[in-house]
């Protein structure tokens, strides 16, 4: 028994070993950036309770921070190819601290727009350059990159998940002390990466050889490809998951009258804890497989996982529907930014990955929307319906180009290939 222990123990803390110093400093701002700006997603409560805000002019402002995270994506991804990751990081961190301590004390409409407006901006800002710091420490080793993002994944979502805690013990009255509270972490987070995270030289492990040359340049619009098609899924998927900030709560809510905000309260806290717990060893575990294929496996668990809402008449299919989307929402994301990180040049990862996020902030920002619309006209039951929908067509599409994700591209990455050139279509 203790050796069974033991040895599950040993197995788990292997999926967070191996990383640089670099990338722990870089994962623990992720974690208190998050803790920061949690806060965010309760700014409507803020708006309307305590400034007495219509909610028109609410949602307006909330529409202000989801432009500005669209913008954030591109921007920092695109300085970062140009400067420093570290310092398109530090000025994203000082100008969000700002920003937060602004918030604390205006109350018109037109400067509250243009604040929530460069709140979005940052933290997208920092979001995408610290994640191209990241994964710049790590070189050409893909293991190590899907490592950092799934660590950073469960780092953000346990900032994220504390700030929400945070937020629900106090009233509306203790919103601009939470304000200033973030706003402190804020400043210290700029300060630790500009003093304390010294940047190393990064080693590669690959050597160029003229045949190496050879195939970047035969694969470079296969690779073009991969990225349209990936960020083409991250769109459709992002509709489902926005639907976790709007229509997900109020479904919940309608089935189960009797348990009202506590059982919406209680899928979000599991949701939060799934990926905090097991983001790191499930997709860690599979990196064997083929990227792209994990891609459409975790497009397709969303919406299968968002689908079994039309037959949850008890609450413990909610929480096996929770299980079902959280288990893809955790190899879709990892997947996906990792592919679009991998299929750039080197001198443009910083706008890929700006791209990534922006295009990932787009569809948080109008899936809201498109589902409200949807719900309000068809109901539930045709929502999730055509969550799954868009699961399955992201699933063929990725299956389709599987065999994209050469290993000659990624000499470092083990993954096992869905395809055989010779033999046909086989697991090897």
């Amino acid at each position: 028994m203790i050796k069974n222990l033991t040895f599950l123990y040993k197995k788990y803390t292997s999926y967070y070993s191996g990383l640089s110093i670099q990338c722990w400093h870089s994962i623990f701002l992720t974690f208190i950036e998050s803790l920061a700006t949690g806060i965010c997603f309760f700014l409507s409560l803020y708006f309307i309770d305590y400034l007495h805000i219509s909610i028109a002019n609410a949602g307006l402002l909330i529409s202000s921070y989801g432009m500005g995270t669209i913008f954030g994506g591109i921007f920092g991804g695109k300085l970062t190819d140009t400067f420093s990751a570290k310092l398109v990081s530090v000025i994203s961190l000082f100008i969000q601290a700002a920003s937060f301590l602004l918030l604390a004390t205006l109350e018109n409409i037109s400067l509250l727009i243009i604040n929530l407006f460069l709140i979005g901006l940052c933290t997208y800002g920092f979001i995408t350059s610290n994640n191209v710091w990241i994964l710049k420490h790590c070189g050409n080793r893909s293991d190590m990159k899907l490592k950092s993002i799934n660590i950073s994944r469960a780092a953000s979502n346990l900032g994220m998940g504390l700030s929400g805690f945070i937020i629900g013990i106090l009233d509306e009255n203790g919103f601009r002390s939470i304000f200033y509270f973030s706003a402190i972490a804020l400043i210290f987070s700029g300060i630790y990466f500009q003093f304390f995270i010294k940047k190393e030289d990064i080693e590669f492990s690959l050597e160029k050889t003229a045949s190496t040359d050879e195939v970047m340049l035969s694969t470079s619009q296969n690779n073009n490809k991969i990225f349209l098609i990936i960020l083409v899924c991250l769109f459709l998927v992002g509709l489902i998951i926005a639907q976790l900030s709007v229509t997900y709560p109020v479904y919940i809510k309608e089935i189960f009258p009797e348990m009202g905000m506590h059982a919406v309260s209680s899928l979000f806290i599991l949701d939060t804890l799934l990926i905090v717990i097991f983001q790191a060893p499930l997709v860690g575990s599979l990196k064997r497989f083929n990227k792209i294929f994990l891609v459409g496996l975790g497009a397709i668990f969303m919406g299968l996982g968002m689908f079994i809402l039309n037959f949850s008449f008890i609450f413990i299919l909610a929480i096996m529907s929770c299980f079902i989307w959280t288990t893809g929402e955790m190899l879709f994301v990892a997947m996906t930014q990792l592919v679009c990180y991998e299929k750039n040049k080197e001198e443009k990862k910083g706008f890929a990955m700006g791209i990534f996020q922006a295009v990932s902030a787009s569809s948080r920002v109008i899936g809201p929307s498109i589902g409200g619309v949807i719900y309000y006209h068809f109901g539930g039951d045709i929502l999730w319906s055509i969550s799954l929908v868009i699961g399955i067509i992201c699933f063929f599409i990725c299956y389709s180009f599987k065999d994209y994700d050469d290993p000659l591209i990624n000499p470092s990455s083990e993954f096992l290939s869905c395809h055989s050139r010779e033999g046909g279509n086989s697991f090897s």
